[in-house]
Parts: C-alpha cells; sequence; structure tokens
C-alpha cells in the first residue's frame, strides 16, 4: 500500500508542478490586455533601504533612505496606481559647509544648488545637492491640461535636465530623433553597455556602477527604440520621470526599482533590451537648440522656478500644466530641516 501511495504521489508532483506553471504563465502572458499599462501594475518594490552610496560617502556622510507608499490617481476612470516615493536623509557629523561645497559642483553640473548650507542644521535632504529644477520637480506630479498632451521619460527628463533653473519647458519629440540625439555623439556618447550579467538587481553593484559618473545617463532602448532613460546620481541612485497619460511623476529610484517596474510594465522581454551608459558631451543648451533644430518638438507647458529662503527650488506657477506635490516630509521624526527653526 505504501509502494502505490508513493507512485501515485510521485506521478501528482509533475501534474502539480505543470499546473502552477500554467497558472503563471498565464499572470505573465504578453497577450493580457493589461500587459505593458502601468495604470494595471501595483509597484511593488521601494528605493532599497540599503542603498549604498559610494560618493556621498567618501564625503564622511551617510544616508538613510525615507520611504512613503502613495496612491497617484490617474485621470482616466479614477484608477489608482501604487508608487513608491522616497527622500534620502544626509546625516551630518561635524562641520558640513566646507564639504557641501565640494559636492555642490559634483552633483549639480552647470545649474548648482543655491541651497545654504549650514554646520548648525542637522540633516540636509539629498536633492539640496542637486539642481533647482529637480528639486522642484522632485516627487511631484505633473498634469498637462491637454488631454491627449503625453510626453515620453526622456522629454521630460530632458526638459528639467535643460532647465536654467528658473523655468522648466515641458515638449515632446519624436521618438527617433531622441534615440538619433543619443547616439549620434555629436551631444551624447555611449560609454558602454552593461552585460546581461550585471543587468540584473542582485548582480555586482560595483560592477555594473564601475563606468558611471554623476551625471550620465541610463539608457534602454529595444530594438532600436528609446524605452526609458534616468539620471544616474550614484550608485545605483538614479533620479527619473514616470508618464502616467497625460501626467508625469519625478523621483528618486534605485536601480532594482527601475527594472522591476519597467519589466512590469513592458510588453517586451527585458533581457533583450539594451541598456547603456550615455554621457553628455556638449551642454544642456546646446542640446536643446539642436532639439528645436529638428523642428518636431511640442510645446505642453511651462513651469516656472524660484527659490524659497533657504535656497531650494520650488514651483511658483504654470502655463498649460497642473502641479501636485506628492511628498511634502521627507525627512524622519526629529530631523532638522534647512528651514526649520534653530
Amino acid at each position: 500500500m505504501k509502494t502505490q501511495m508513493g507512485c501515485l504521489q510521485n506521478a501528482a508532483l509533475p501534474a502539480l508542478i505543470l499546473i502552477v506553471f500554467v497558472s503563471l504563465s498565464a499572470c505573465f502572458n504578453n497577450k493580457s490586455p493589461m500587459k505593458g499599462d502601468l495604470r494595471s501594475v501595483a509597484v511593488r518594490s521601494r528605493i532599497d533601504a540599503s542603498l549604498d552610496l559610494p560618493i556621498l560617502k567618501s564625503f564622511g556622510f551617510s544616508s538613510v533612505v525615507i520611504q512613503r507608499e502613495l496612491a497617484v490617481p490617474l485621470p482616466e476612470g479614477g484608477v489608482q496606481t501604487a508608487v513608491s516615493l522616497g527622500c534620502l536623509d544626509i546625516a551630518i557629523r561635524g562641520k558640513f559647509a566646507g564639504e557641501a561645497e565640494k559636492l555642490l559642483p559634483l552633483y549639480s553640473g552647470a545649474t548648482q544648488s543655491k541651497v545654504i548650507f549650514s554646520d548648525t542644521v542637522e540633516s540636509y535632504d539629498f536633492s539640496d545637492f542637486l539642481a533647482p529644477s529637480i528639486q522642484a520637480t522632485l516627487n511631484s506630479e505633473f498634469r498637462f491640461q491637454h488631454k491627449s498632451a503625453k510626453l515620453s521619460s526622456t522629454d521630460a527628463l530632458f526638459s528639467v535636465l535643460a532647465s536654467d533653473g528658473r523655468i522648466v519647458r515641458f515638449s515632446s519629440t519624436k521618438d527617433a530623433n531622441l534615440q538619433g540625439l543619443l547616439t549620434d555623439g555629436l551631444n551624447f556618447r555611449v560609454v558602454g553597455d552593461l552585460q546581461p550579467s550585471i543587468q540584473r538587481p542582485r548582480a555586482s553593484q560595483r560592477e555594473r556602477n564601475s563606468g558611471f559618473a554623476v551625471g550620465d545617463l541610463l539608457v534602454i532602448t529595444e530594438g532600436g527604440s528609446l524605452k526609458h532613460t534616468a539620471l544616474w546620481l550614484d550608485h545605483d541612485l538614479l533620479f527619473e520621470a514616470l508618464p502616467f497619460g497625460n501626467s508625469i511623476l519625478f523621483r528618486f529610484s534605485s536601480y532594482s526599482q527601475l527594472v522591476e517596474e519597467l519589466a512590469l510594465r513592458s510588453t517586451g522581454d527585458l533581457q533583450r533590451m539594451r541598456i547603456s551608459n550615455v554621457r553628455k558631451v556638449s551642454s544642456w543648451p546646446e542640446t536643446v537648440n539642436r532639439l528645436r533644430a529638428m523642428k518636431e518638438q511640442v510645446p505642453l507647458g511651462v513651469v516656472y522656478l524660484s527659490l524659497d529662503k533657504r535656497g531650494r527650488g520650488l514651483v511658483t506657477s504654470t502655463q498649460g500644466v497642473a502641479a501636485t506635490p506628492r511628498l511634502q516630509e521627507s525627512v524622519g521624526a526629529g530631523a532638522s530641516r534647512p528651514d526649520s527653526p534653530q
């Protein structure tokens, strides 16, 4: 009897495995009408709590990820999508203002942060080192008033990075033009590609980030089509734009978060996508002039920026687009913000 039962169990095991496999295949079937639609995806991942920032650490600072889970309402049908937003709180030890001055040109580039740093403040946000346009747009949703207005992640990111710190002009450009701009070598050059063996989130972080410098772009393409672009800030830390219909949301993300969510909302095979390290050769104004010369840009909205009393970029008014801050608190309880009473 025991022998017969064992045979039955052994026979049932492959059938059970087959059922599970078929069930999982059905869940991830590319023919599903919801596949590739971000509205159908409840994003599971977050910015990694153990995110390691070697550049920041080289100056003696430690970072802490402050996480917030938000439900971002989308225009069509009141559908909500769970989106993870996070900020990096920087723990300050000892004298700081002098070290901050060294960090600013490294992280901000040409349009440097105007934040006034003080040795008396115990905590700063990572965005305080970045350009005012990034500070103003981070963790905010921008909804374009024109119903058919849509912006790619690359268009939105370029709009923010090309800002002079006073105005962000959102414009859409044909995918082919952006693809050519990123690969023709006149404005950008491809430094290298991430090999499949190190593209995975669990692969060697040091090896994956070895060729990047602050300000490089992580560019993901598939079959010559541009899929996504993100700004590289530190090891596995990126600044990106997420399109939601006629809205755009800007946020920090980790590399693992980016590739996981891209796999969830993509209709293609992530393993077949090309992930490249692309470096800017010319200045952003020259890049913008090049785009305008293509005569393919469609103006969608304008965001006007100013600085608060501590020098942090913020949105003051908009034209053709509505701005909604999605994350107000960015540090933990008890932490002291630069604009807090001392």
